[in-house]
This record gives structure tokens, sequence and C-alpha cells, in this order.
């Protein structure tokens, strides 16, 4: 991804900031975590994560039994 500037929205920010605080997340632990902080129900998570994949936000890499995210964009 270039250099430009990225709009998130306040949802995606809460995953960023999870991811650079510490990468690669597995799903269920992004999962946990927007629960604990958000309320956010596992759905919500999964489709948010979908949505930021597809805009080129974040990775995935196929792990053992989740995937295992990180962000793509800096900080």
């Amino acid at each position: 991804m270039d250099e430009k500037a990225v709009g998130l929205t306040n949802s995606e920010w809460h995953i960023m900031e999870n991811l650079w605080e510490a990468s690669p997340k597995t799903a269920t632990q992004l999962i946990k975590a927007m629960e604990e902080e958000t309320g956010w129900a596992k759905s919500t998570t999964k489709t948010v994560l979908k949505r930021m994949e597809q805009k080129g936000y974040i990775e995935y890499r196929k792990g053992e039994k989740d995937r295992k995210y990180t962000p793509v964009i800096k900080r």
C-alpha cells in the first residue's frame, strides 16, 4: 500500500491499535480483545476483519487452526 493517508473508521481503529500493539494476532485473540474492549459480538469482529483485509489494511497467514493477522499500514 502506498504512503497516502488512510481514513480508518472507528471500528477499524480499534483493531489496528490492537495489531500495532503486538502482531501477528489470531482471529480468536482479536475477537476476545474486541469483546472486552468494545462489547462486539464474534460476528462483528469477523466482519470488520474481512472488510479491512479487502481494503488492504491487514493481511493474514493461515495458521494451524486460525488465521494470523498483521497490519499492512503503518501507524
